[in-house]
């Protein structure tokens, strides 16, 4: 009977802000409030037209720093591209062809295949 209230209890208690933000995820508010990282020029940059104009371009180069995945991501797009670059030449005449025949067209190719029953 206890513990069926209290489980109650704790459910509801995570609909409340206040216990949510303090009790429940406090370490991770602690740190996000106390340990966060600085924006690169870039970044404060592209924040500023935002807030100023609603709107701001940047480039991912520009926006990413070294130590993010971005360099590695587009190496593994890039060897994926030319892995696939007669299949994609094919998809593209396709595509090209078909703009006469109907309206609409396919926008995306799957890279991994199509989904079943698809």
């Amino acid at each position: 009977m206890a513990l069926t209230i209290l489980r109650k209890l704790a459910r509801t208690s995570r609909s409340f802000e206040f216990t949510f933000r303090y009790l429940y995820n406090f370490m991770p508010t602690w740190a996000y409030k106390f340990d966060r990282h600085p924006l690169s020029v870039e970044a404060v940059r592209v924040l500023e037209d935002l807030n100023r104009d609603g709107v701001a371009m940047t480039s991912a180069g520009a926006l990413l720093t070294q130590d993010s995945c971005y360099h590695e991501l587009t190496e593994t797009v890039g060897g994926l591209e030319r892995k696939l670059a007669e299949h994609l030449g094919a998809a593209r005449a396709a595509a090209h062809d078909s703009d006469r025949d109907r309206p609409e067209k396919e926008l995306s190719l799957p890279a991994f295949g199509r989904a079943p029953g698809a």
